[in-house]
């Protein structure tokens, strides 16, 4: 009896942090950046000029990234699956999304700073940054 009452108390302790850490965090419907620059690497000063706009609905399940370089194009993604860890900083949500146009997959890495709320994405190598929103979602 003593070992199930152990058991049973692990869990509900699980849980517990389980809630505190979605509640940080559930509130948070997705976040929009229109990239004005990207680099390589953070820690350097070469920045290149860019025109795209991502916008992650974590709620709706959906990314919309315009690129607007030349024509303007716009790529509609599922996403489907998004996760979070909570650094001293920021918190990172890493987000796959799928195409329909194709059918691949990606990887994106998403950090929102908790100074003053900026974003940066972080694609195949590539930061991206410029000015960042918060997103209301269609579901509420």
């Amino acid at each position: 009896m003593s070992s199930l009452k152990n058991v049973l108390t692990a869990v509900g302790l699980l849980f517990v942090f389980s809630l505190s850490s979605i509640a940080q965090n559930g509130d948070l419907q997705g976040v929009s950046l229109h990239a004005t620059e990207y680099t390589l690497d953070l820690e350097s000063s070469d920045k290149y000029d860019e025109n795209q706009i991502f916008t992650f609905s974590f709620r709706d399940k959906i990314l919309v990234h315009q690129l607007m370089n030349g024509d303007m194009t716009v790529q509609v993604y599922a996403i489907i699956n998004v996760s979070f860890e909570r650094y001293d900083g920021f918190v990172l949500y890493r987000t796959t999304v799928k195409s329909g146009l194709s059918g691949k997959e990606y990887t994106y890495n998403v950090f929102v700073l908790n100074d003053d709320n900026s974003v940066i994405i972080e694609y195949d190598g590539v930061y991206y940054m410029g000015r960042s929103a918060f997103v209301r979602s269609f579901k509420q």
